[in-house]
């Protein structure tokens, strides 16, 4: 299937809004929060997880309605693997460096566990201060990863019945776990289970979202729509809870590639951050730490941010993601049923 620019676009807009929620975290008088949004950056990795869904589904959910296929699944691994793992794992080792050079070593455990994008699967100990902070989402998706084939048989090859359930429940707990957290979606603690209930639902919500694609809705109604409700949402500063259905229906709606707003979203400027966003979340935050270090001014400060950010992200996206994404598949193509004996 070719690929949908707006969605690519909406993604890097998704981890602007995490790396600049990072920032005003450091430099609240210099970063606007501008109605609330900034302050609730986190959302934009809910957003990834809704996304996640939707583009995995629409890419691969076909292959897994039908009897359990191994060597798909393989090849499917195989892909993502090389998708998320060599980043994270060249900026995991400079971290671990650089904290170490400092005078704050990670235990091997510490390591071994981040590393192999573990941590945040609620089972497994993982220290409170990550050696990068991004990192949790990422664990937490791999795991859905893992699961996927589960995923792709329960959200589209269920009946609609048990579909419409599903997606009700997944909102039922998400709604559940905002409340309990006074009213936020910012869940991502080790050593509980909220991190990946956080994850697998919004991530069976793109899942479903795609689905929905046969629906006979009108794109540029739903976009308005979910876009008017996340601006009431933000002045009446309303609780989470009220943000997941708009988000889906944003990515419902630009999904369906049939709004007239999709060229908008699809220009070079936001199409690049998109193309770059994986690796701006996961550069930025160490990034921010390392350039507070020297102790610059605030303007000076988050004017060396805002420009390191982006070229670090373009230099390890154009040198580590594409050529470990290409790597990757042509080894997932190159992936054979063995031939009997």
């Amino acid at each position: 299937m070719g690929e949908i620019r707006a969605l690519t676009s909406l993604r890097g807009l998704g981890a602007i809004l995490v790396f600049l929620y990072h920032l005003r975290i450091i430099a609240p008088s210099i970063v606007p929060n501008l109605f609330g949004i900034v302050g609730h950056g986190y959302l934009g990795v809910d957003f990834f997880f809704i996304l996640s869904g939707f583009v995995l589904g629409r890419a691969y959910g076909e292959r897994f309605t039908q009897p359990f296929d191994a060597l798909a699944y393989i090849r499917f691994l195989i892909a993502r693997v090389g998708r998320i793992f060599p980043l994270h794992i060249m900026v995991t080792a400079l971290c671990v460096v650089v904290d170490w050079a400092v005078g704050q070593p990670h235990s091997p455990l510490q390591v071994l566990t981040e590393s192999s994008l573990i941590h945040r699967w609620g089972f497994v100990h993982a220290n409170f201060n990550a050696i990068n902070g991004p990192a949790w989402s990422i664990s937490t998706e791999w795991a859905a990863y893992l699961l996927f084939p589960v995923f792709a048989y329960l959200a589209l090859g269920s009946c609609r019945g048990f579909a419409v359930g599903l997606g009700l429940g997944c909102l039922s707990v998400l709604c559940l776990m905002a409340s309990r957290n006074g009213g936020s979606l910012d869940l991502a603690l080790a050593n509980t289970y909220q991190p990946l209930i956080r994850c697998f639902c919004e991530f069976g919500i793109g899942m479903l979202l795609w689905r929905m694609r046969g629906l006979r809705l009108n794109a540029d109604l739903l976009v308005a729509a979910a876009i008017t409700t996340l601006i009431v949402t933000a002045i009446a500063r309303l609780p989470d809870e009220f943000c997941i259905v708009p988000l889906a229906m944003i990515i419902l709606g630009y999904g369906l590639n049939r709004t007239r707003m999709a060229p908008e979203l699809g220009g070079r400027v936001l199409y690049w951050l998109g193309e770059i966003s994986f690796s701006v979340y996961l550069v930025h935050l160490p990034l921010i730490l390392a350039v507070r270090w020297f102790g610059l001014p605030k303007i000076e400060f988050v004017a060396a941010v805002l420009i390191l950010v982006p070229v670090v992200a373009w230099l390890s996206y154009r040198f580590i993601e594409v050529d470990w994404r290409e790597r990757s598949k042509a080894w997932a193509q190159s992936m054979r049923v063995p031939a009997p004996l």
